[in-house]
């Protein structure tokens, strides 16, 4: 009983998600089903889910067999998909992004500066 705990615990500890960015998915259908077999195929893919809205895909991955660079590293032969991480640090919070991409977040004055902001 105490092995079969472990594993389920371990199991939940080494399991990972990330999220990628996909440019050049153009339909719904095709490109998606592509994108999922692909992915499905490399050891260590738990699940994946791909959304042609959002031009995102979703990974389940199992942390001792993959990460977010060697995952990104399967689509660089593929000229159709270019894949980005989505995340990083500057994806997730955009008001230190550099990126050209992201404008810069300006803070809202509170009640008090604007109406009192010519003191």
């Amino acid at each position: 009983m105490k092995k079969i705990i472990f594993l389920c615990i371990s199991s939940i500890v080494i399991a990972g998600s990330s999220s990628f960015k996909v440019d050049g998915m153009k339909c719904g259908v095709s490109c998606v089903n592509k994108l999922k077999a692909q992915v499905n195929q490399i050891e260590g893919v738990k699940s994946c889910d791909v959304s042609f809205e959002k031009s995102m895909i979703t990974i389940d991955y199992d942390e001792s067999k993959l990460n977010d660079e060697k995952i990104i590293n399967l689509f660089v032969d593929n000229p159709s998909y270019k894949v980005t991480s989505m995340n990083d640090k500057n994806d997730k919070d955009s008001s230190k992004c550099s990126k050209s991409c992201c404008p810069e977040k300006k803070e809202k004055p509170g009640f008090f500066k604007r109406l009192f902001g010519w003191l």
